[in-house]
């Protein structure tokens, strides 16, 4: 008698229905897993870790998942995932049947929520999960890495005072940090730069209002291409598009006098990249603008560090938008230890393998 075939329910794979009566795909040495924004540009950056590796992702749709992972294997889970126990249920689902038919060796994840029933689920399937906590994160960890550290067969974070925050959590570097100077082609400071002030709220899914007001008012006297993602508020004065392609993106900033970023990490990785340093207003929890408060002492630290500047009120704004603090070097790596690490740890899987 002939079995009938069943379909997954899904259409998070790859846009086609996906026979679960079938054997299993072709086994995966890597799943990499993580959230949209800077999450991905994590991931990304530590590129010579998986390139050469049969590997697949497992993400969130958005504009710069779909755009960046183009070519690549991509899974795509429910979202938004903060603080969502529906779409947690969701997503455990997708993470058992995507571990079951690629039956990966590791999972490397920057976080967030995804990575959590990936992580568990993998443990019981044999998957070994190595967990970077994302930069963003400075006063102690996420929940995220709290949830999957019991499972976790290496714990990794990026900054040094973090190392206690979790038994087997090790500080080896930062994934990427600008160097400090003027650019060569350092925006308004030398006249070089001839486009818009560039601001970008990411694509963190939370309105900023705030941001989209504040930008507004300075784009009455000065040209601002505001990005302003899933936020609601309508601007007078700028010209807004909700997403750009990360490419687009990058080419607007490469020309941009300034560039106003939320605290996001691969917001402020983005302004680092274009050469300048971001003028930034961090999300605040209180105002509904994100999940928690971890932006606030993340970019504090920045700041600190002289890395970005903090800015909130207009008229600060308007005198940083044409100044020269907004003078950057190029982004660098400082993660030698963590990829020689991970690379090992990757090699066993490889090691490892059935012919």
């Amino acid at each position: 008698m002939e079995t009938a075939t069943r379909r997954c329910p899904f259409a998070f794979f790859d846009g086609r229905e996906h026979d679960l009566a079938r054997p299993p795909m072709r086994r995966s040495d890597v799943l990499l897993v993580c959230q949209p924004g800077g999450h991905l540009s994590e991931l990304l950056a530590l590129e010579q870790l998986w390139c050469a590796r049969d590997r697949a992702w497992f993400t969130l749709h958005s504009a710069d998942t779909e755009s960046t992972l183009a070519g690549e294997r991509v899974f795509y889970g429910f979202g938004p995932t903060p603080r969502s126990l529906f779409r947690l249920a969701l997503n455990t689902v997708v993470a058992a049947v995507i571990l079951l038919r690629l039956r990966p060796r590791w999972i490397v994840t920057t976080g967030a929520a995804l990575a959590v029933p990936t992580a568990w689920i993998g443990r019981a399937l044999g998957a070994k999960t190595i967990y970077i906590e994302c930069a963003g994160r400075i006063s102690g960890v996420s929940l995220s890495m709290r949830l999957i550290a019991p499972v976790a067969h290496s714990l990794y974070v990026q900054w040094p005072e973090q190392e206690g925050a979790l038994k087997r959590a090790r500080y080896k570097g930062r994934i990427a940090r600008p160097i400090l100077g003027k650019a060569a082609n350092s925006g308004a400071a030398n006249g070089t730069r001839s486009g818009p002030v560039v601001a970008t709220v990411g694509t963190t899914p939370y309105p900023f209002d705030r941001f989209v007001e504040l930008l507004d008012q300075l784009a009455a006297t000065t040209p601002v291409l505001l990005q302003t993602g899933v936020t609601k508020r309508r601007a007078r004065n700028a010209n807004t598009v909700d997403f750009l392609e990360p490419s687009k993106l990058a080419q607007v900033c490469a020309e941009a006098r300034a560039i106003v970023t939320h605290g996001g990490v691969g917001s402020v990785w983005l302004a680092w990249q274009a050469g300048l340093r971001p003028l930034v207003i961090p999300r605040r929890r209180a105002l509904g603008e994100n999940v928690d408060d971890h932006q606030l002492p993340y970019v504090h630290r920045l700041a600190e560090l002289g890395l970005v500047e903090v800015v909130e009120d207009l008229e600060l704004l308007r005198d940083r938008v044409s100044s020269e603090q907004c003078a950057s070097r190029p982004l660098a790596g400082d993660v030698s230890k963590l990829v020689l690490e991970i690379s090992a740890l990757l090699g066993e899987a490889s090691s490892d393998a059935k012919p």
